[in-house]
């Protein structure tokens, strides 16, 4: 999944929330990029949690 709206900083944690182990993601030109998991928590909609790097 690409967003293009927010612009996380090297080191940052992307979430799925219901999935405990934060998710593979890669900056890309204008945002960033995220890996979902094959099988996701829910049918209708997702929520991400970015945890700012320190």
């Amino acid at each position: 999944m690409k967003i293009s709206s927010i612009h996380p900083k090297a080191g940052s944690k992307i979430y799925l929330l219901g999935i405990d182990k934060p998710l593979t993601w890669t900056k890309s030109n204008g945002g960033f990029t995220v890996k979902l998991p094959a099988e996701l928590p829910g049918k209708y909609a997702w929520v991400l949690k970015i945890q700012p790097a320190a």
